[in-house]
């Protein structure tokens, strides 16, 4: 006899097959060259390279702690080389402030007064900056490099601390600003959909000042010969 019709329940298998592959986002590893310098030290982010010298780890606690202690937390007039407290400690905000102290005998953020000669700026316009979790470092090009006072009242004053933008308007308005006031009219296009990083430093040009040195992420479509072929261009 013929079973009487209805909703035939599907097999299984049929059921499996149905079903969405959900894939679990890759869980970021720290990579194997940063894991000593992690055991001593768990503020450690990443490690940046900048200019002919600097070539220093990346740290991520406060706005003041490494203002004055080393990578061990020992005292240090010296400091370290630190991530904003109000960045994403991933690395992933439209725009990053990364600090360091100009010392005098160079070290931290010492030598990036060398920029201000336009020759260091086309042997050196590409910044090198690992994320410990990613396996290869970012790469950012120099587009915006000026002193300008953290004073509000100062005809020099910029505000700096912009790191995530609600309108693709906010951030290329705050991106023309930087260009704008720059000591080198640098040929790079910059737009809002560039990640963005300062490396900030003080300056004794103004009052309060800092000097301020912006950089974008180097693009798919870009080539670091590219880049070191368009800054032979650049004047002072």
């Amino acid at each position: 006899t013929a079973e009487p019709a209805g909703t035939a329940v599907p097999a299984q298998q049929n059921l499996d097959a149905q079903q969405p592959v959900v894939t679990e986002p890759a869980v970021p590893v720290l990579q194997p060259q940063f894991e000593q310098l992690y055991a001593q030290n768990s503020d450690l982010i990443g490690w940046i390279k900048a200019g002919k010298d600097i070539d220093l780890p990346v740290l991520y606690r406060d706005n003041e702690f490494y203002m004055n202690h080393d990578f061990y937390g020992a005292y240090s007039s010296a400091g370290s080389i630190f991530l904003d407290e109000r960045n994403n400690s991933d690395m992933s905000d439209d725009h990053m402030l990364i600090y360091g102290h100009n010392m005098k005998n160079g070290s931290m953020f010492g030598t990036l007064k060398a920029y201000r000669d336009v020759s260091f700026l086309r042997q050196y316009p590409i910044i090198s900056l690992q994320y410990a979790w990613e396996s290869e470092p970012r790469k950012y090009v120099l587009v915006s490099l000026f002193d300008a006072s953290m004073t509000p009242t100062d005809p020099s004053y910029i505000k700096i601390t912009e790191f995530n933008f609600d309108t693709p308007e906010e951030k290329q308005n705050f991106i023309d600003a930087m260009l704008r006031k720059s000591t080198y009219d640098i040929p790079l296009d910059v737009n809002a959909d560039d990640q963005l990083i300062t490396l900030v430093t003080c300056s004794y040009t103004h009052d309060d000042g800092r000097y301020l040195l912006t950089a974008r992420l180097l693009r798919e479509d870009e080539t670091e010969e590219q880049i070191m072929q368009l800054f032979e261009q650049v004047q002072q």
